[in-house]
């Protein structure tokens, strides 16, 4: 309630508790002068007697009449003061029916010892506003997040396609001319960019149908450390051609995690590719696992370049890339997918980072209930 109807309103309901105050005093005044009366007045009749008691009334009458005068004021003040109440909150609702959320934002000031039905309107009111208030700051913030997003998503699709049109209209122009070196050369740099593309819109679509809302996770019982073995397969080769080596640490014996194998899957791949991209020949990387409170612990250890303080805390934005990812060819979605994944399985991933040292990607996956730990070849 503003400043200027709260004033007022107080200043009604005293007032009206004034004029109560006065109307009592007069009832019990009046009643006890005609009790008074009935009780002194008796047998005797004498004129001087009847005079006097005949002043009495006509007192107590004048009494109650005042009285009834006081009680009238009393309600037009308190009327007075639930019409403050009613013209605020009607104030409001034109204010939010118009549009304007900011007088919604800070829940209305209302007087809760004496307004009944009324101030709970106006508390029920002030927290619907609240909360459609809240939505909508959540509604602007979603949309300046889509909104950065498609400009950087428009960024990333521009780059890629003009160097691909470049490099091929070169070739279209002057490849009778171009050593042959030039020509394999051009080629291979066309090759790199739309498979950067190409790598790019599925990484893109992948998000998409993982937002859906009616995403299908299949949960089943999966053997983690089989997992792991067939993972550690598939990137051997890539790890020794850029002299990385890959290995794990305690993944035998494990039990039974309760996860989508294809998409935990794409967890483990997503982290392994990214620590292949910022670890340089030397380096190791490493996948450990353990039990933990019901959970499966899962760690991948790398041994790069660490991440950036200032990059940190944004890893797994959507198109974010650390200063370091450009040359590194990172689309800025992968991170963003392996943390929409583990939402899903109602878990989440943290890192810890050092640069100069490497990094530290941690996450927890479901034991599968019911399901005794199987050990390999069990």
């Amino acid at each position: 309630m503003s400043a200027k109807h709260a004033r007022s309103a107080k200043r009604y309901t005293r007032f009206a508790a004034i004029c109560l105050a006065g109307a009592t005093i007069l009832t019990m005044a009046t009643v006890a002068i005609v009790f008074y009366c009935v009780a002194q007045l008796g047998g005797d009749t004498t004129s001087a007697k009847l005079s006097l008691h005949g002043n009495l009334l006509r007192a107590a009458g004048v009494g109650a009449a005042l009285s009834l005068v006081l009680v009238v004021k009393a309600a037009f003040f308190v009327f007075q003061a639930r019409r403050l109440h009613l013209r605020e909150l009607a104030d409001a609702i034109r204010y939010f029916g118009s549009g304007d959320l900011t007088a919604q934002v800070t829940p209305l000031r209302v007087d809760t010892r004496g307004a009944g039905d009324i101030n709970e309107l106006q508390t029920n009111f002030a927290a619907m506003t609240e909360r459609v208030a809240d939505k909508v700051r959540q509604l602007t913030l979603a949309e300046d997040s889509l909104r950065g997003s498609v400009a950087e998503l428009s960024h990333d699709l521009r780059t890629p396609l003009a160097l691909l049109r470049g490099y091929v209209e070169t070739l279209l122009e002057k490849g009778a001319s171009l050593p042959p070196a030039d020509q394999r050369e051009y080629l291979r740099i066309t090759l790199r960019h739309a498979a950067k593309l190409e790598r790019l819109v599925s990484e893109l679509f992948e998000l998409t149908e993982l937002d859906a809302p009616d995403v299908h996770v299949e949960f089943a019982p999966v053997a983690l450390d089989d997992l792991i073995e067939d993972l550690m397969g598939e990137f051997a080769l890539r790890a020794e051609a850029v002299g990385v080596r890959l290995s794990r640490e305690d993944c035998e014996g494990l039990p039974l995690v309760n996860v989508d194998a294809r998409l935990i899957e794409r967890v483990f791949e997503n982290l392994i590719e990214n620590a292949l991209r910022f670890t340089p020949a030397g380096g190791a990387i490493t996948i450990a696992c353990r039990v933990v409170q019901g959970a499966a612990e899962t760690e991948i250890r790398d041994t790069g370049k660490g991440i950036d303080p200032r990059d940190l805390p944004h890893v797994f934005d959507r198109f974010y890339r650390s200063r370091d990812s450009d040359k590194q060819g990172g689309s800025g979605l992968g991170l963003a997918i392996v943390k929409r994944i583990l939402q899903l399985h109602g878990s989440e991933i943290t890192v810890v980072s050092r640069p100069g040292l490497g990094s530290t990607f941690t996450f927890m996956m479901p034991i599968h209930p019911g399901v005794a730990a199987e050990t390999k070849g069990s």
